[in-house]
């Protein structure tokens, strides 16, 4: 055969293989692992579904139903725009129940898999963690239900710093995990509801995250995080945690206290938001620094904002709290914004609403390393505020303060916040997501 006729055979088997058609499988709990897996046939486990996934493109449809396994998704990697699917089929539900499965094991593990999508299950029932995601990159955890899990609820972390990243965790319902401290007595064992470690690029972003027995949401040893547009609320830990995170964004979420002592540590609610820099084995670190916490509305938390100076320390950098609205501590034992001294630098504390019980403090906090302006303080006691350039000192006018909905947390027409803040480049739309003109509102709502 002529040299040329063998380049173009070549070629032509390269392209086929590449263009090689991608597989569809069904799963249904009255199937038979030994039938072919179409939807007419559908296979019984869905680990037999699993176990055939081998190339981009590849989908496994689970129909509703209850499996009772945990499944071990490794080395499954699709590519751009032809991801590897594992989904609940056409709005179905399916259940995965560990209730009877190997107590030392995770119900849901993906490893060392990449361009892979988990989409509309109910994880239940897991005598260790949910959902976890392990050195990978560019998973979607998205539309699943996760709950009474020993540990962890959806976790995704590396051995190895930045080997997981690109990681979307979205709309997802995580509720009643970490219940191996449902005593309400923290341990050095208790852990998240959702969280990343050690990972680059994690999304968590539209889940509501309740009830758990740990923290709420954490980057902890991760850079570029995000936390936007989530409802948490009655998280035993904080809830929501940047712990030697940099390069974090946190803005657009809603976080409150319903008052059920249930969730309470030390006979009170967790913080909002909080930051610290913990020490981890190993001795690597990754101090807090620029970080972007923006447009939350956090209602009847232990306090509203939390910076702890425990273990390694080392101040808040780079930092910008700006257009959020902090409603009334829990009790009058604790500051809307509570700031430990350290050696901070470069933090702005900006266009907030600060609204506080009666006659209790609104702020402990240093202002060497701070620029504090134009914020609003309104219904704590006087002489703890802290004064910055162009302070609001009236009431914001808020619709329903103390309602449960983000609704409550608007501006009314005649609000003295409106177009009385500074215009912040970092915060370009307000909670509702409308676009914020000019002359900034002071608080989460633009006007």
């Amino acid at each position: 055969m002529p040299t040329s006729r063998l380049l173009i055979f070549g070629a032509a088997a390269i392209l086929a293989a590449s263009t090689a058609a991608a597989d569809t499988f069904y799963v249904d709990d009255s199937g038979s692992d030994t039938n072919a897996g179409t939807f007419a046939a559908p296979f019984k486990t869905i680990t037999k579904g699993l176990s055939l996934l081998d190339g981009a493109g590849d989908i496994l449809y689970v129909r509703g139903g209850t499996y009772a396994e945990s499944l071990w998704i490794e080395n499954k990697n699709g590519s751009s725009g032809s991801e590897i699917r594992i989904a609940g089929y056409n709005g179905e539900r399916p259940v995965i129940d560990a209730t009877n499965v190997n107590p030392n094991s995770t119900t849901v593990s993906i490893n060392t898999s990449s361009y892979l999508h988990f989409t509309g299950f109910v994880v239940k029932n897991s005598p260790k963690n949910g959902i976890k995601v392990w050195n990978s990159h560019h998973v979607n955890i998205e539309q699943n239900t996760v709950t009474t899990s020993a540990g962890y609820g959806i976790h995704a972390g590396s051995d190895v710093f930045g080997t997981t990243h690109d990681i979307l965790i979205r709309g997802n319902v995580v509720s009643d995990t970490v219940r191996s401290n449902v005593a309400g007595t923290s341990s050095s064992g208790w852990v998240q509801a959702v969280s990343s470690f050690k990972a680059d690029y994690v999304t968590i972003t539209g889940n509501q995250v309740y009830e758990n027995y740990g923290e709420g949401i954490d980057c902890i040893l991760s850079d570029h995080c995000t936390i936007t547009g989530n409802t948490v609320w009655d998280n035993f830990g904080t809830n929501v945690y940047l712990d030697n995170a940099q390069y974090a964004l946190v803005d657009g979420n809603f976080i409150y206290n319903t008052g059920n002592p249930q969730y309470f540590r030390g006979g009170e609610p967790s913080p909002g938001i909080t930051v610290a820099n913990e020490t981890y084995t190993g001795g690597f670190q990754n101090p807090a620094n620029y970080l972007t916490i923006t447009n939350n509305i956090v209602v009847r938390c232990k306090s509203g904002f939390v910076y702890y100076n425990s273990d390694e320390g080392g101040g808040l950098h780079n930092t910008l709290i700006a257009n959020n609205t902090f409603y009334q501590s829990y009790s009058s034992a604790y500051r809307l914004i509570y700031i430990e001294a350290d050696s901070h630098d470069t933090t702005i504390v900006s266009n907030n609403i600060f609204y506080q019980r009666y006659d209790v403090g609104y702020a402990w906090a240093p202002t060497t390393g701070f620029t504090w302006r134009t914020n609003n303080w309104y219904g704590g006691r006087a002489d703890t505020e802290i004064d910055g350039t162009n302070d609001v000192l009236q009431d914001p006018k808020l619709v329903y303060p103390g309602g449960v909905t983000p609704a409550d947390y608007k501006l009314k027409d005649d609000s003295p916040l409106r177009t009385t803040g500074t215009t912040e480049s970092g915060v370009s739309k307000d909670y509702f997501g409308t676009t914020r003109t000019s002359s900034y509102s002071i608080g989460a709502h633009e006007h």
